[in-house]
């Protein structure tokens, strides 16, 4: 059937909307699109349809008109303006939605003012005992509490070298990123010293609350999960390891100046809550944090988790796979572990997850492993290559915009995992030599590139066609720049680049090392600088000054993300800072022949939620074992935008994992299935059996003393929760002794014979998915994951509360009969309707007779434990209750 969006003209869509606007007709508003046009909005479909019956376009009506892009691109080849009506000022959704959530008396985080109005300017460095002083700060739970042990333990061991780091981390005359690196790296020799191996917690979670309570005027608090939620929703990249607080400084600053402080109901909420014994905040800093930390925190790291899986072994992995399970099972987790034995398959997987964890983030880190998540709206463009708005600025600070091919994720990945070719150099001593970018023409000028490496020079034209060879040997920047503008002020006087292009020419040593690149996005070639000066107006190119080069890596064709830690900049000669420089990557150019091949993994996360084909496109085909590079049906193709071929190695896996409440498998895309190996992920209950819980909570604060108040509060609570008996206070300390000697740190049966008389929480979640499984089907199981962090009573409400229930309601469309006989009466309670005065008469008929309405139970008006033991069957009714 005819797409009617592509039946009608841009007259007839015109001559639509001016009738619309003349006769002022009323239209059924969109739900997600609107075509803007003078000014003002209007749905496209409508737009369409009513264009149509004006132009009486025959059997218009019985054509096919869907929304999204089947009517919005034809629409934008017209020249229409089509815009997502969804997208909206997200610092106002985010404040809006802060203003809906937040109590009168902010209750829940209103410690954190209080907490700085008592250790404001705190520590003192200059204490005389800096262990009793950084000690007695109360920080609450804004450092994790790992990272408060090691406070303590590197305070009572080192404190004079750790009252040196603070000393450093305070020092406001130094930039802050410096502050961070070095703190961190501080940190990190005195806990070696302490022969420690974990991590010490020290991260920019850690340094932003020192920070916060030193100077509370300047900085603010700062946790990855919502700074990266905030990125994702303003459609910004964050920053890397060490930067990210920076950044996350620099959007706080962004939403107080212009949201907060002209917001004066938003203020009046503020100076509500916050009491005499708070900090007054009167710059708003940690206003703004709790803004961003209670409406996006709900996204937490991939890792976070406490919980240990069992350990995928080290196998041979397939080269595309998809984990698939109901949701909270653990295959996003599971997906650490097996990226790690794909690249690291001697890496011991049975260690503290803390050594894991770090393990995934350097390989991360190194770019061997990216993570991403596909959506409904991820295309082609986003995952491999499209043509993408830029703002180039020239070297007189003029901005333009141009379009440029931008690569997307698995592009990049693919590049990153191409085999580098080996050069015999043993002359080269990747540590200790500068690197420089030439373009050598820009990918527009392909004859000044050829020139250059087919001779063996790399050249510039900046500087004009002067011989600057009287100031090729001149050392000094001012000093050169003084003689360049006595000598050839009207060339400098065209562009101050000229300067500085010619100076970085000449500073170039012999022995460092040169990067010739094709645009901003294909390195072409390396070489090592290897003479003097030289200058040549006379040869084929614009080029006038040079250098001689050995270019002895011709044709890489390859990402920069494969040498580089940063974008490649328009400029067309200049010197890499050493951090940004993957120096493993030129390694990998001189290293031996028989070096082994680097593994590469990519996971996409709910891949069964994007429109895979769709975003795959013709590479669908590519990632088949057989068809990948260097294998017997090796395939490679055109890619439409930068025209490059394009082909995907042998050391790349892709792994996704899938929901399979969202979708079956058996409703996947043939093409997908097809080139994909499935693994089931199940819910595994018994890590919810009351010996495994409080195991963990053993290992979870295996660096503090049965007597630390935090590790108290959690222990009494779990106590409380499971109704433990006498024997685990009376053997714990034992039993205690045993794990930490046993080699199997995972084994969580020591106090499995111990009997409870409360809530056993393996039991309970059995007993939730027998009965889905019945009702519905295995794939909709509830996952071991939402019980993982219940510690208390309270916990419990909460995870019925914000996700069995609402998890449920949307598995059964609020089927409240359905969802009865899974949780059981004790989560309901009946109300009898009143048809007294509600119905007319209707003839003879009689009224209708209604039976009692059942409704889910506002959690905060029962006693959960009463219903839990309900949905269990092992509710005993007493005189009291049946009164009650």
């Amino acid at each position: 059937m005819a797409n009617l969006a592509k039946q009608v003209t841009k007259e007839q869509i015109t001559t639509a909307l001016e009738f619309i606007i003349k006769n002022d007709i009323s239209l059924i508003g969109s739900t997600k699109y609107d075509l803007e046009y003078k000014g003002k909005a209007y749905p496209p479909k409508e737009i369409v349809r009513k264009a149509a019956e004006l132009a009486n376009i025959s059997n218009w009506d019985q054509m096919s008109l869907y929304g999204g892009d089947s009517t919005n691109e034809p629409l934008r080849k017209m020249g229409f303006i089509i815009k997502n009506r969804l997208t909206v000022d997200i610092n106002q959704s985010i404040i809006s939605k802060y203003k809906n959530i937040v109590s009168e008396d902010n209750k829940k985080e209103i410690y954190k003012w209080k907490l700085l109005n008592l250790f404001n300017d705190r520590p003192d460095i200059s204490a005389d005992n800096f262990t009793s002083e950084i000690t007695s700060i109360n920080y609450g739970n804004l450092i994790y509490h790992n990272g408060i042990a090691v406070r303590n333990h590197m305070a009572k061991e080192f404190p004079e070298d750790y009252r040196n780091v603070f000393q450093n981390l305070f020092d406001e005359k130094l930039s802050l990123e410096d502050r961070i690196v070095e703190f961190q790296n501080r940190v990190s020799e005195i806990y070696k010293k302490m022969g420690m191996k974990l991590n010490h917690h020290h991260d920019e979670r850690t340094i932003s609350t020192f920070l916060t309570f030193k100077y509370p005027e300047k900085y603010t608090l700062y946790k990855n999960s919502f700074y990266k939620s905030y990125c994702d929703l303003l459609g910004i990249k964050p920053e890397s390891k060490n930067k990210k607080y920076i950044h996350y400084l620099d959007l706080v600053k962004n939403l107080i100046v212009n949201y907060i402080t002209k917001d004066q109901e938003l203020l009046d909420i503020k100076n509500k809550f916050l009491t005499d014994d708070c900090y007054p905040d009167t710059n708003h800093l940690i206003f703004a944090q709790d803004i961003l930390y209670q409406v996006l925190n709900s996204t937490e790291e991939i890792d976070d988790s406490p919980i240990s899986y069992p350990i995928m072994k080290k196998t041979n992995q397939p080269l595309n796979q998809i984990l698939f399970g109901p949701p909270g099972t653990g295959k996003t987790y599971n997906t650490i572990d097996k990226a790690i034995s794909i690249i690291n398959p001697d890496f011991d997987l049975n260690q503290n997850r803390a050594i894991i964890k770090e393990e995934y983030s350097k390989l991360a880190g190194s770019g061997q492993i990216v993570f991403t998540t596909f959506h409904q709206s991820m295309s082609y463009e986003d995952f491999v290559e499209g043509i993408k708005p830029m703002i180039e600025e020239d070297t007189q600070g003029n901005k333009s915009v141009i379009y440029d091919v931008e690569d997307g994720i698995f592009k990049k990945i693919v590049n990153q995992a191409k085999k580098i070719e080996k050069v015999d150099r043993t002359d080269i001593d990747w540590n200790n030599v500068d690197y420089y970018k030439m373009s050598l023409g820009g990918k527009n000028n392909p004859q000044e590139h050829s020139y250059c490496i087919h001779n063996n020079l790399g050249g510039i034209s900046w500087g004009g066609a002067n011989d600057l060879s009287e100031l090729a040997k001149i050392n000094d920047w001012s000093t050169y720049k003084k003689k360049f503008l006595e000598k050839f002020p009207d060339v400098a006087e065209k562009s101050s680049f000229n300067i500085q292009a010619s100076f970085t020419l000449f500073r170039m040593k012999e022995g460092d090392i040169v990067i010739a690149t094709r645009g901003n996005h294909i390195i072409d070639a390396i070489g090592k600088v290897s003479g003097s000066y030289i200058f040549n107006d006379e040869n084929p190119t614009s080029l006038s000054h040079f250098r001689k080069i050995d270019w002895f890596a011709k044709d890489l064709n390859l990402s920069p993300e494969k040498f580089l830690k940063k974008n490649i900049s328009q400029q067309s000669i200049y010197q890499f800072y050493n951090e940004d420089i993957k120096l493993e990557s030129f390694k990998e150019l001189t290293a031996t022949k028989d070096s082994s091949v680097k593994n590469y993994v990519l996971i996409i996360d709910e891949i069964n939620r994007g429109n895979v084909s769709q975003i795959f496109g013709e590479l669908i085909t590519l990632i088949e074992d057989s068809k990948r590079l260097g294998k017997s049906e090796e395939l490679q193709v055109t890619l439409p935008y930068s025209k490059d071929k394009f082909g995907v190695p042998s050391n790349l896996y892709i792994m996704g994992t899938m929901n399979t409440a969202d979708r079956s498998i058996e409703a996947l895309d043939t093409a997908l299935r097809r080139r994909f190996s499935f693994e089931e992920i199940s819910s595994q209950e018994n890590i919810l059996s009351p010996s495994a819980m409080y195991c963990r909570l053993l290992w979870k604060y295996e660096s503090v003393g049965w007597d630390d108040l935090e590790f108290v509060e959690k222990e009494t609570n779990l106590f409380n929760l499971l109704g433990v008996s006498e024997h685990w206070h009376t053997e714990k300390v034992n039993i205690w002794d045993q794990m930490t000697k046993a080699e199997n740190k995972e084994f969580y049966d020591y106090f499995s014979e111990f009997p409870i008389t409360g809530i056993n929480l393996q039991t309970l979640l059995e007993k939730i998915n027998q009965r889905i499984e019945i009702l519905l089907d295995r794939n909709h199981k509830i996952g071991h994951s939402y019980f993982i962090d219940v510690n208390s009573v309270d916990d419990l409400k909460s995870v019925f509360k914000n996700n069995i229930i609402p998890l449920l309601q949307e598995y059964f469309y609020g089927d409240y009969e359905k969802i009865g006989w899974i949780l059981g009466e004790g989560f309901f309670v009946e109300r009898k309707l009143d048809k007294n005065g509600v119905f007319t008469r209707f003839f003879k008929q009689p009224k209708p007779e209604f039976e009692l309405e059942y409704q889910l139970a506002d959690l905060d008006e029962i006693q959960i434990e009463i219903a839990v033991q309900k949905l269990l069957g092992t509710f005993k009714e007493t005189t009291s209750t049946i009164e009650n």
